[in-house]
C-alpha cells in the first residue's frame, strides 16, 4: 500500500471483482486483437461518452463492454476532455492496448459510502471520483506503485444494473 495507507481488506483489490480494463489508442484495434486472439467478439460499444473524473469537466471515452464468463472485459480509449488518466497510461507505448484496472463492485450505497470514510481514515490515493446521476458512483484508488494499476470502487442502483448489464454480451 502507499506510505500512508495501512492494511485493510477494504482495498483487497480481487475482492467483488466485477471487471478488468484496458485502455487502448484505436478501440476498433482493441476489440480485434480481443476476437482473433481470444474469441471475444461480440460488446455493447459506448461512443464519446462523457464520463465525471470529478473536476470541471467529463473525460471523454469511448468504451466498449462484454461480459467473459463473470468478468465484464472494458476497452476504453480517451477521446478528449480531461481524459488524462486514461491517455497519459498510453505515454511511451506503441502497444494496442495496455492493462489500466481492475473493478470492484460494491453491492450497495451504504456501504460505498463507508468505503469512502475508509478512504478518508487511511489517508488513500484517489485518481477519479465521479457519479452518474444517482444510480452509479465510483472511485479509482491508485496503486500504481504496488500492484502496477488502479483499482476502481463501483456501486450501481438496482436500475442500473438491470438497465446496461443485460445489455452488455456475452462472449
Amino acid at each position: 500500500m502507499n506510505a500512508t495507507v495501512g492494511p485493510s481488506m477494504a482495498f483487497a483489490p480481487f475482492k467483488d471483482i466485477l471487471q478488468v480494463a484496458y485502455v487502448t489508442p484505436n478501440l476498433e484495434a482493441a476489440i480485434a486483437a480481443w476476437s482473433t486472439g481470444f474469441g471475444i467478439s461480440q460488446y455493447m460499444r459506448l461512443p464519446d461518452l462523457a464520463v465525471d473524473v470529478g473536476v470541471s469537466a467529463p473525460a471523454i471515452l469511448s468504451i466498449a463492454l462484454a461480459w467473459v464468463g463473470t468478468v465484464q472485459l472494458e476497452l476504453i480509449e480517451p477521446r478528449g476532455g480531461q481524459d488524462g488518466i486514461f491517455r497519459d497510461w498510453l505515454s511511451g507505448s506503441n502497444a494496442v492496448m495496455r492493462f489500466h484496472h481492475i473493478a470492484r463492485l460494491i453491492a450497495d450505497e451504504r456501504e460505498f459510502e463507508r468505503f469512502e470514510a475508509e478512504v478518508a481514515r487511511v489517508g488513500a490515493k484517489v485518481a477519479v471520483r465521479g457519479r452518474n446521476g444517482d444510480q452509479t458512483r465510483y472511485l479509482y484508488t491508485d496503486h500504481v506503485a504496488e500492484l502496477g494499476h488502479y483499482v476502481e470502487h463501483i456501486w450501481y442502483g438496482d436500475e442500473v444494473r438491470q438497465a446496461v448489464f443485460a445489455h452488455i454480451p456475452r462472449n
